[in-house]
This record gives C-alpha cells, structure tokens and sequence, in this order.
C-alpha cells in the first residue's frame, strides 16, 4: 500500500467518524480538525484495523501531536 492509498483511508476514517471531507496534510489532528485524546484513540483504533498494523501507547500519544500527513508518513512506515 502506497502513501496515496493510505491517506485516502485516514481521509475516508477521518470524514465518516468525524465530518470532515476536505483534509489538508497541513491540518493537526487536535488543533485543526478538533479532534480529542478520545477521538484520536477511535481513529488509531480504525486504522490498526483497516491497515492491519499495531500501534503502541506511546506511539497513540505522539500522534495526537501530528499533522495529516505526518500521521501518513508514519504508518506508511507501519504498513
């Protein structure tokens, strides 16, 4: 699976679980597309399942702290 595939599954998590259609690789998760601790826990939590990957604790809270395309960069390295 290719970045491209990946962000379009982050995309597709992030417009069905949270109402935003139009992401930007720019947007932090906390700060620009308001998701919580809790949401980003549910979105690590769908993308362990969809990408068939792990993802630690300590790994879920350095996510909460990345953009879109931070978080792509990062399971692009998982998958």
């Amino acid at each position: 699976m290719d970045k491209k595939e990946i962000r379009e599954k982050v995309c597709e998590v992030i417009d069905e679980d949270y109402g935003f259609s139009c992401v930007d690789d720019q947007d932090f998760l906390k700060g620009d597309l308001g998701m919580d601790s809790l949401d980003v826990v549910e979105l690590v939590i769908n993308l362990e399942k969809i990408l068939s990957i792990h993802i630690s604790d300590d790994e879920t809270s350095e996510i909460e702290l990345m953009t879109v395309g931070e978080l792509v960069d990062f399971l692009a390295k998982k998958v």
